[in-house]
């Protein structure tokens, strides 16, 4: 389009005209000032090298994530042991509570994991996660396992004090969480035992380390070794969990974890009469043993298999080396000189005794034992009831006998305290009692099979004798040194003793 110099003058007329009336217009516009101050966004440098640091770590974490055990709620496993190490390990990862509940879940698999989310509604949060599997999954079973184990658990000889300390440790939260240091290290600290033992377990290690570059040669300098190194004395009447010995010391017990069930014909070892369904059982005390204990084979006599909650495993004595299966736990209503207990007892396979009362049934009925009153001392009703103690090797008669005048009998008698023996000396009850009894008995070897015997009981007289139940006719014993027996047979063909003493010679 061709323009004439008139068109393009009025243009630039008009333009500036309406740039007139702009200026003016904005020129009108009164800008106020501000008194607050202006927010000012900072820009920070960030080295590339901080950044792929940062995403290693965070790498390394999520990989040792990736290596946690999955809780998957069975009876086997240890919700309160695999509780504290997911927790750890979150912390590490310096997770909050809201971020450890979200992560958590990816942790749980099978019941575990159908549990939280059918109870999502309710477990919203960490704590309340923490509070409620742990009530869920928790058994009595692994409190009772690792109680055993506290029992029985010495250093071993290569084992560095630090592992069997951290080891000890882990099995007091299990038993409790809340346990206090007096418990756990036996009236030492736990930084203070740490410490001491370790001091201790270097110094033996340089002696050793000295003692093998030794030669054979240099005897004398050994012993000089020796006398200049003094090892850590404990103080008066304070016990060290590391320590090597026979009997370890039970978790607040003041007795010898399996020494009672280790000498079985110790004079220590105590009995009382027990009723479980109308049934008498010679029961042990055993101060040692942290449970109850009773054999499968009293439980079927009991009939009572039915009431067994099934846990099978093994358990492990004081002396940790014997090893006994483990069928499960029962509870059990028994009768004390017409008194009700309830009791709650592990049913293992055999033991020396069928039926073991353990710590846990002294705890709980604050059981004092009288030693020199030979008597248990038991709190019933704001009243003591004392119950003699029973002779753990005496004979007692199976069943009422009646023997016919001038008859010979053989009889059964339940020993206690011994399951099977073979050999064992029978030394009846004294003449004097024979004779109130109107009967005859002689000393003899005897074959103990199932806690019974047999012997032969004479009725001299021209009346029928009849003897009570659970009438005592003797003791049971290994054979004494000084006795030596030998079997002779008569015409009539019942077996009689010779028994020969090395002071005094006499015919039985």
């Amino acid at each position: 389009m061709v323009q004439t110099r008139q068109q393009l003058k009025r243009k630039e007329e008009f333009d500036q005209l309406e740039f007139n009336k702009e200026f003016q217009r904005l020129a009108g516009i009164e800008i106020g000032q501000t008194t607050h101050l202006q927010d000012y966004e900072h820009f920070v440098y960030r080295p590339i090298l901080f950044t792929m640091t940062d995403k290693l770590i965070n790498t390394l974490l999520s990989h040792n994530l990736d290596k946690l055990p999955k809780f998957s709620g069975k009876s086997n496993e240890n919700v309160t042991k695999w509780l504290h190490d997911i927790t750890n390990e979150l912390n590490m990862v310096k997770l909050d509570d809201q971020q450890k509940y979200s992560v958590v879940q990816t942790f749980l698999v099978d019941d575990a994991r159908r549990w939280f989310i059918n109870n999502m509604l309710t477990i919203n949060d960490w704590s309340t996660f923490s509070i409620e599997i742990h009530k869920t999954f928790s058994s009595i079973m692994h409190q009772e396992l690792a109680l055993k184990k506290v029992g029985s658990r010495q250093q071993a000889y290569d084992e560095t004090v630090l592992h069997y300390y951290n080891d000890m440790i882990e099995l007091f939260d299990i038993i409790d969480s809340n346990m206090n240091d007096h418990y756990k290290i036996a009236y030492l600290k736990v930084a203070q035992f740490l410490e001491l033992a370790q001091a201790e377990e270097k110094l033996d290690l340089s002696l050793n380390m000295e003692m093998n570059n030794l030669q054979l040669s240099h005897i004398d300098s050994v012993s000089a070794i020796k006398s200049s190194i003094k090892p850590y004395a404990p103080p008066p009447q304070q016990h060290k969990w590391y320590q090597s010995s026979t009997n370890v010391r039970c978790y607040k017990l003041g007795a010898n974890d399996g020494s009672a069930l280790a000498k079985l014909h110790s004079p220590s070892l105590i009995f009382i009469s027990t009723w479980i369904n109308s049934i008498r059982i010679s029961t042990m005390i055993d101060t040692g043993a942290t449970s109850s204990l009773i054999t499968m084979s009293t439980i079927i006599k009991l009939n009572c298999q039915d009431q067994i909650h099934r846990h099978t495993g093994e358990i492990t004595l004081g002396d940790s080396r014997i090893k006994i299966t483990q069928h499960g736990w029962i509870c059990l209503n028994l009768k004390i000189k017409n008194v009700n207990y309830q009791i709650r007892a592990i049913v293992v396979d055999c033991l020396t005794n069928n039926f073991i009362l353990g710590m846990d049934f002294l705890r709980k009925y604050k059981v004092e034992i009288k030693i020199s009153q030979q008597c248990l001392v038991m709190r019933y009703e704001h009243q003591y009831l004392y119950v003699k103690f029973e002779r753990s090797n005496s004979a007692r008669l199976s069943q009422q006998c009646t023997i016919l005048p001038r008859c010979k009998a053989v009889v059964n008698a339940v020993i206690p305290g011994i399951s099977n023996e073979k050999k064992m000396y029978l030394n009846v009850i004294d003449q004097g009692i024979q004779q109130h009894k109107r009967i005859r008995m002689c000393d003899g070897l005897v074959n103990v099979k199932d806690n019974n015997i047999q012997l032969i009981i004479d009725n001299p007289t021209k009346t029928i004798v009849t003897l009570p139940k659970s009438m005592v006719v003797g003791t049971v014993d290994h054979l004494p040194r000084d006795v030596y027996c030998s079997t002779l047979f008569s015409n009539i063909k019942t077996e009689e003793t010779y028994v020969t003493c090395e002071k005094n010679n006499r015919w039985i």
